[in-house]
């Protein structure tokens, strides 16, 4: 086993670097030997896996989340608008 991991190591990247680097969002920039080193470590570590698929999830629902409006949201005219601003005003004198 420590043979097998011995080899993994220098042909691999780390666990930490993978979860910064999935974090970074630095896949994308990667030359084909760290790319490979990347898919392989994935290939052996479900944990990493797991991670990568789980920030992939929240950084869609992210996206979502922060690009609609509410359904239920209403605009404010100016009229009301002026009227709460004189009366914040009036009360601070």
């Amino acid at each position: 086993m420590y043979i097998i991991r011995r080899i993994l190591g220098s042909v691999t990247f780390s666990c930490k670097r993978i979860t910064e680097m999935v974090e970074l969002e630095e896949t994308a920039k990667l030359s084909f030997t760290e790319r490979l080193k990347y898919r392989t470590h994935l290939a052996f570590c479900k944990t990493c896996r797991s991670y990568e698929k789980q920030s992939a999830l929240i950084g869609r629902a992210l996206s979502r989340l922060m690009s609609s409006t509410p359904k239920d949201s209403v605009s404010m005219d100016d009229t009301a608008k002026k009227k709460i601003l004189d009366k914040i005003k009036r009360n601070e004198n």
